[in-house]
């Protein structure tokens, strides 16, 4: 799909790699689901890591069973879906219709890391405010400026140990330099608005092993859906 808010998925850029982000659909609208802030919009979540994605939508079942409410998330599953998709709806909000109400609401959409990346950026942030990293939306890539792939690419890791574990295999005797950190969304949101892709053009976002298999087998198991950018189920805020 092309989108003014991402380049052409057929160049190349970071985000055009076989792995995925996960997030939760019903059975039978086949329509994202986002949470209700009580006002005038909603937010949907798109997560990295698949046991973070299974954690919140238990979560959101009990938390739903203990109100004595109908179970909305009974018949929520989690599928994959395509990081550019992720990455496309978290730079703007949009305007979308609600299939359960027929009400339309400005929509937004965070994508949320594994824990793991968050410690790590908080240990390595020398910063006044390394607890930035709690903040909802905010995906911390990690790097080394001298490193690069056999292709050549700029690798951009989601947590430090992947990060140090190809630092190794290419310089084992060598101590690893200063590890840096960038906001995933900064980084795309710098490029939309200087409309300079070829700053990315050479960076590959590689994803956490463990998640990237998890997502190949449900991808496997069952046909890839087709995101539904128009429509939501909207359900009452699972958060907090």
């Amino acid at each position: 799909m092309k989108s003014r808010y991402l380049p052409d998925t057929s160049r190349a850029h970071p985000v055009k790699r076989a792995w995925r982000a996960y997030y939760f659909e019903t059975d039978l609208i086949a329509a994202p689901e986002v949470h209700f802030d009580g006002q005038a919009s909603a937010t949907g979540y798109f997560f990295l890591s698949f046991q973070v994605a299974s954690q919140a939508l238990s979560d959101a079942r009990q938390k739903d069973k203990n109100a004595g409410a109908t179970e909305v998330w009974s018949q929520a599953k989690i599928i994959v879906v395509p990081l550019a998709v992720a990455l496309q709806l978290s730079l703007r909000k949009s305007q979308r219709e609600a299939v359960n109400n027929g009400i339309k609401f400005n929509t937004y959409n965070d994508i949320v890391p594994a824990q793991e990346g968050v410690d790590d950026a908080k240990a390595l942030d020398t910063s006044p405010n390394p607890g930035k990293w709690e903040q909802k939306g905010r995906v911390p890539l990690f790097y080394i400026p001298e490193l690069r792939l056999s292709d050549g690419r700029e690798p951009r890791y989601f947590n430090q140990q992947d990060l140090l574990k190809e630092w190794e295999s290419q310089h084992p005797t060598a101590p690893p330099p200063k590890i840096q950190i960038v906001e995933m969304g900064d980084l795309f949101r710098t490029a939309v608005k200087s409309n300079h892709w070829d700053s990315l053009k050479n960076l590959a976002i590689l994803p956490v092993a463990e998640s990237n298999q998890v997502a190949r087998q449900l991808v496997k198991e069952g046909s890839l859906p087709t995101y539904n950018f128009n429509k939501v189920f909207l359900v009452g805020s699972a958060q907090g």
